[in-house]
């Protein structure tokens, strides 16, 4: 096993993005804030599959310092940056970018943001005031930064695409859940009337989600195509 190409300076990040972009590679990204576990590399080998074996499959690992609230430990969010690389080269990941100082990505009196008006308020939003200001605006530097053919979508758009593993959707779901900082009871795909999990999806089958913002636990579903 080899350990991907790593990369910490943006704007030697964004010249192999364009190089490997001018060169007719695809280019698939995976954002993590790192401590990678078995959701992020179930995106990690479907970000592999996308990019073609003639493509280029890459992840960040950033700790985004402006989604934490002001009463949340930064410093203790856990970081193994050797032993995601190691993961990251077993899933098959060509190139990894992780910046060493969260300067790089948000300069000293940084004030542009990226809000998302409505889906930001309430639920996790009501529970932490400027969490998804600081989710959307990273996302948003990352992609400029390494300009992309796909990133990766959550579960219902997944289905519409075709994918019928319920395992890689649950998957999906959870990596989703927990990167905006909840902590997940459970995330499963059920048949419609019975409710009994399913290993394949069909139309119609529901995602059903319950997982914890702070104290808060809440539930939701989606059918799915």
């Amino acid at each position: 096993m080899s350990l991907p190409e790593l990369v910490t300076d943006p704007a030697a990040w964004q010249a192999r993005c364009r190089a490997d972009r001018e060169s007719g590679k695809r280019i698939v990204l995976v954002p993590t804030m790192g401590y990678l576990h078995d959701g992020h590399l179930s995106l990690m080998l479907e970000a592999r599959r996308l990019a073609t074996p003639r493509g280029v499959a890459v992840a960040s690992v950033f700790v985004n310092p402006t989604q934490f609230g002001p009463t949340e430990d930064l410093s203790s969010y856990p970081r193994d940056l050797q032993g995601d690389l190691e993961k990251l080269g077993r899933a098959g990941i060509d190139r990894v970018f992780a910046p060493t100082d969260p300067a790089q990505i948000f300069a000293p009196g940084h004030e542009t943001w990226i809000v998302v008006e409505k889906v930001s308020q309430g639920l996790c939003g009501g529970s932490r005031p400027g969490h998804f200001r600081g989710v959307a605006t990273v996302v948003s530097k990352l992609f400029n930064l390494t300009l992309p053919h796909a990133a990766l979508f959550e579960a219902r758009d997944a289905a519409a695409r075709g994918e019928r593993d319920a395992a890689r959707l649950r998957a999906r779901g959870r990596e989703r859940l927990e990167a905006a900082g909840a902590r997940v009871d459970y995330v499963e795909i059920v048949h419609p009337i019975t409710l009994a999990p399913v290993e394949r999806v069909e139309p119609g089958s529901i995602m059903l989600v319950a997982a914890f913002v702070g104290a808060t636990r809440l539930i939701d579903n989606v059918r799915l195509p």
